[in-house]
């Protein structure tokens, strides 16, 4: 069995992905203490995991920003909790396991002689987790499209609602251009800022998640916002269609080439560094609910996110499976599950197997792919109201005073298993079901207070898939 092992976890539609990050590293480190908290976990529950503790990056990855664990986890049990701060960048920790050999496992001569007298066989695996933006995920599909095809779908995309109608000063400028004259790098200027400023409204005003390039969005690896547009190199946007072969010096002549050199040195050299020198799997996570109740044009935007990165990741067909060299396992999970009581968490994930439609499965088997609805770090209880309807409750802090109430309660429909009808979009709007405002639970400090772990839904079978054949 290989021993190291990388999990790049990302997460698309404010998913939740530092709490899953650092309820992931704690799970690994307490497991051995309280192994019945992770029931669903073989190694927990087995005992094979002996320890577990972080210990400095090896190699590349000392390069890269530490993921700050301990302040995260100080935060969610601090007097007053806050959740951690969310991620722009890419940031790693890395694990060291201790473990018992499994039984029947060939052993050396000296393993041979101790295990005769009762020594405990054991072995050491390292896990280094990598947090990215899930913006750089979704440029992913870039690396199966030219410029003139990405082109052409950028600029369908931004004519149609809801972009439309924050489209207009960047079609603008775009259509301005012919794309078979010579360059101007004065017209290449303002339509790429403009360009840039249609992606940063989309995100913000339209709540929108299916943006490319990702880069633009989540630009802090190369300097931030100014460097984007500043720097040639990032200088291009989507043209409308011109000659196969346009003219050398031309717009799409120098815009396809710069395209194809972000493709080349940012999409595909990014994801190839997070190529581990052992096995490397893929967490995307995905805030369902949070779509379902943005609206129609919403979540069908943001679950057009979820599946285009489910083709770019499947385990053996995928763009990230080619250049990989092989087979890529990959965890979907939909989050926020504590939103809902039980019933309600089943019908989420039937939601997102629905979503991603075999995408991942049939080419690799379930062995390689994964669904789940998981709360990395479960912030409610059940509970049901007078009535005997089923409901959750937890701690909200009141935005005026900032006191901690815990004795809120919150019910969600639980999502259709199928894609919702255009009854189920009338009946969620007439209740006030989208658009509004969620409530922020946050971890009952006087719980964290009893117990070593932290409370969750599903962690345990996601460590499972994740860590089978490491530990």
């Amino acid at each position: 069995m290989a021993r190291d092992l990388r999990l790049c976890v990302t997460g698309l539609s404010r998913a939740g992905k530092t709490a899953f990050i650092t309820a992931l590293v704690h799970a690994l480190c307490i497991a051995p203490r309280v192994p019945q908290a992770f029931p669903a976990w073989g190694a927990a529950r087995t005992g094979r995991l002996v320890h577990a503790r972080p210990v400095p990056p090896q190699g590349a990855v000392q390069a890269i920003e530490a993921f700050p664990y301990e302040a995260n986890l100080a935060a969610l049990r601090a007097e007053s909790p806050h959740w951690p701060e969310a991620t722009n960048s890419v940031r790693a920790i890395t694990l060291e396991l201790t473990l018992e050999r499994p039984p029947g496992l060939a052993l050396g001569a000296l393993d041979r002689v101790l295990r005769r007298a009762g020594a405990k066989q054991r072995e050491k695996r390292r896990v280094t987790i990598l947090d990215y933006p899930g913006e750089w995920a979704l440029d992913l599909p870039m690396l199966d499209q030219d410029f003139a095809a990405w082109s052409q779908a950028t600029l369908a995309a931004m004519a149609r609602p809801p972009r439309a109608a924050l489209a207009g000063p960047a079609l603008a400028a775009i259509n301005a251009i012919n794309p078979g004259q010579p360059y101007s790098d004065e017209a290449a200027r303002a339509a790429h800022q403009a360009f840039v400023e249609f992606l940063e409204a989309a995100r913000t005003q339209g709540r929108l998640a299916l943006l490319q390039p990702g880069l633009f969005l989540r630009p802090e690896k190369v300097g931030g916002r100014a460097a984007i547009l500043a720097q040639e190199d990032f200088r291009f946007f989507p043209l409308p269609a011109s000659a196969k072969r346009p003219p050398a010096g031309s717009f799409a002549a120098v815009l396809a080439r710069r395209y194809d050199a972000y493709r080349r040195d940012h999409v595909r050299g990014f994801f190839d560094s997070l190529r581990g020198p052992g096995t490397t799997r893929q967490v995307v996570l995905f805030d369902l609910l949070g779509a379902l109740s943005s609206g129609q044009q919403g979540y069908a935007d943001a679950t057009a996110a979820l599946t285009q990165v489910a083709q770019a990741m499947r385990p053996r067909m995928g763009v990230l499976a080619r250049f990989f060299g092989g087979a890529v396992r990959v965890l979907y999970a939909a989050t926020k599950a504590d939103y809902l009581p039980p019933q309600g968490r089943q019908r989420l994930r039937a939601h997102l197997d629905m979503l991603l439609g075999g995408l991942a499965g049939n080419e690799g088997g379930r062995e390689q792919f994964r669904s789940l609805a998981l709360s990395a770090i479960a912030a409610t209880r059940d509970g049901t109201d007078a009535e005997g309807r089923p409901l959750v409750a937890g701690c909200v802090r009141d935005r005026a005073t900032g006191a901690l109430d815990c004795g809120v309660t919150f019910r969600f429909p639980a999502p259709p298993a199928g894609p919702p009808t255009a009854r189920d979009w009338t009946a969620w709007e007439a209740a006030g079901l989208v658009g509004f405002d969620w409530p922020e639970f946050l971890p009952d400090p006087e719980s964290l207070r009893a117990r070593h772990d932290l409370p969750h839904l599903g962690l345990d079978e996601a460590l499972d898939f994740l860590l089978d054949g490491h530990a």
